[in-house]
């Protein structure tokens, strides 16, 4: 009996447009805990000895240099392989990755044509029949599958047929099309899983990252950063959300104990000190919670520190929970809002979301020196476009550090994705719903898809920028630090060079003032990018630095220099 070796695929999570260089959104930088439980599954439970991992997200940090899209897949694929995989399992986890794909399979299948393909993750949790279509798929996997890919490769080493409760081969187009269709079966005991499979990955490029999930305002620039789950499982019923496709409306949880020993071994073996759960629901048991970021804060790690990108709920969290995440190290609380409406929340999303505890939870953290981040989505079915301003106005209200405006993306498998579907806007044919968080592809009777992108949009302009709740309260040093964290990772951003010119003006630092207005007129000159976002909003640019900072507390939206006869060649003095 020999056991087969297995190469991992984790797709990228930005579009193939924007790995050629041609995008101006970067690649988030996350561990992939998922492959990463699998392969620790497999290597214990089904004895397999070779574990490769063709991670192109990490390669997108290296985009630009291939040429082509082709080039880039083949190139990053041989580099990453040791020996012919017998089989290729990949992680498809968001339907914006459905290009990739697309483009990705038919170019490995040619390296590797003997290879046994199996899919599996979020999206082809919800997508069986569309993905066993394909000629390059042989197998689908739905739901959590520690246990059923293990069982899986048994049975291939043995050379049975596989017969493994939620794996799908092509016979279930034929013969299920109308049942439902087993997931796997999950693991109960979260203790039972081997820790995730750390050597497989490059972990000092995760950890050390500038694209990862921590986000550096009021946190340490130079924190080792690793992701962690404690829990899995979320009860709510987000209409725009399929994570319970796979882990399920029902909570597990990991001992406390099991939490603490990977802390210490991540700590141990590569000094990282900034941990970031990825659980659905990390609040969601209060006793259980405070016990445990009482424990982590008892490991005494130097300099430790947590965030949240997610995980956290406004309706899971009070004062008292808010204190054990700071005594554990959290200095940036992350709360996804979605909607600032109440009709929204009630009605369209089922979130229930109470905005009147959101604002009394910003006030406490922010009033707590804890930075706080909010999440937003605009474009929701039935959502109007006054909805969606009604977010606006309650977001740059709200008090917030910064708030992140994303699109209604239809998640396959999530209820959102269903209305999508029944308002006749989705083609399954051409995917053409398959955009990221920033754009989508399709209209919808509230607003075009090109409308509903300038919104969300100019909503982050307007309330991160140039209405920055730092500049607003006179305290520019700190939005400096915010606009050039931007600036490194968006250098062609001029909004940003303007608000950073405005903080210098208020700071009594004219030339630095001047020399960032001069870099403005230099990139809308020299960058296509600063141009299309000048033609787009350059509305919001004040030319008249003294005019915009005089006796005001934030800064007034101007005219288009090209309107008032300012030349481009020189800032004004």
């Amino acid at each position: 009996m020999t056991t087969p070796n297995v190469t991992f695929v984790n797709l990228p999570t930005i579009s193939v447009d924007g790995i050629l260089g041609g995008s101006n959104v970067y690649p988030a930088v996350s561990m992939p805990l998922g492959i990463m439980y699998l392969s620790s599954a497999i290597k214990e439970s089904a004895g397999v000895k070779f574990v490769d991992l063709i991670d192109y997200n990490i390669e997108t940090l290296n985009r630009g240099k291939h040429g082509s899209i082709e080039n880039f897949i083949f190139n990053v694929a041989n580099d990453s392989v040791e020996r012919s995989p017998d089989i290729l399992a990949v992680s498809f986890m968001f339907s914006f990755s459905v290009e990739f794909f697309g483009r990705m399979m038919p170019i490995l299948r040619e390296m590797w044509p003997d290879t046994t393909v199996v899919v599996g993750g979020m999206h082809a949790t919800n997508d069986v029949y569309g993905l066993l279509a394909r000629p390059d798929v042989d197998w689908v996997a739905r739901g959590e599958a520690e246990l059923g890919f293990a069982q899986f490769i048994r049975q291939m080493a043995e050379g049975v047929p596989a017969d493994v409760r939620g794996f799908f081969d092509k016979t279930a187009i034929t013969d299920h099309r109308t049942g439902v269709l087993d997931r796997c079966l999950m693991v109960e005991d979260l203790d039972r899983l081997p820790f995730p499979d750390w050597d497989l990955l490059d972990m000092d490029a995760y950890v050390n990252s500038p694209y990862s999930r921590k986000r550096n305002f009021g946190a340490a620039r130079e924190a080792r950063m690793a992701s962690i789950m404690t829990s899995r499982g979320c009860p709510f019923h987000c209409t725009f959300c399929s994570s319970h496709t796979v882990h399920g409306r029902e909570m597990r949880y990991r001992s406390q104990e099991n939490v603490l020993e990977e802390i210490r071994i991540l700590n141990k073996r590569w000094g990282v000190n900034l941990f970031v759960p990825e659980d659905d629901m990390f609040t969601i048991k209060k006793e259980r919670i405070v016990g445990l970021l009482d424990a982590i804060d008892g490991l005494n790690i130097e300099n430790m520190e947590m965030q949240f990108p997610n995980a956290l709920s406004v309706n899971t969290l009070d004062k008292d929970v808010i204190e054990a995440l700071r005594r554990a190290g959290m200095s940036v609380l992350t709360l996804a809002i979605e909607s600032g409406s109440d009709y929204v929340q009630k009605h369209i999303i089922k979130k229930r979301c109470s905005l009147d505890r959101a604002r009394d939870l910003v006030a406490y953290a922010v009033n707590h020196d804890i930075y706080v981040r909010c999440y937003f989505i605009l474009g929701f079915p039935g959502e109007t476009i006054e909805n969606m301003k009604e977010t606006v106005a309650f977001a740059r209200d709200l008090g917030a550090d910064w708030c992140e405006f994303m699109v209604a993306m239809p998640l396959i498998g999530s209820e959102m994705f269903q209305e999508f579907s029944d308002m006749g806007v989705l083609s399954n044919d051409d995917r053409s719903w398959t955009g990221t968080y920033r754009d989508r592809s399709f209209d919808t009777p509230e607003i075009s898809a090109d409308d509903l992108e300038k919104l969300a949009y100019r909503a982050n302009l307007d309330v991160n920028f140039i209405n920055n709740v730092k500049m607003r309260s006179g305290h520019y040093k700190k939005a400096l630090v915010e606009f050039e964290d931007v600036l490194v990772r968006h250098t062609f951003h001029i909004i940003a060079l303007y608000c950073k010119a405005l903080c210098h003006k208020h700071m009594g630092d004219s030339d630095a003032a001047v020399e960032a207005m001069d870099r403005i007129h230099h990139l809308i000159e020299t960058d296509d990018r600063s141009r299309k976002m000048f033609d787009e909003y350059g509305d919001l640019i004040s030319w008249d630095l003294a005019r915009a900072t005089d006796d005001q507390p934030s800064p007034v939206p101007s005219i288009r220099p090209e309107e008032s006869g300012v030349a481009l060649a020189s800032s004004p003095t």
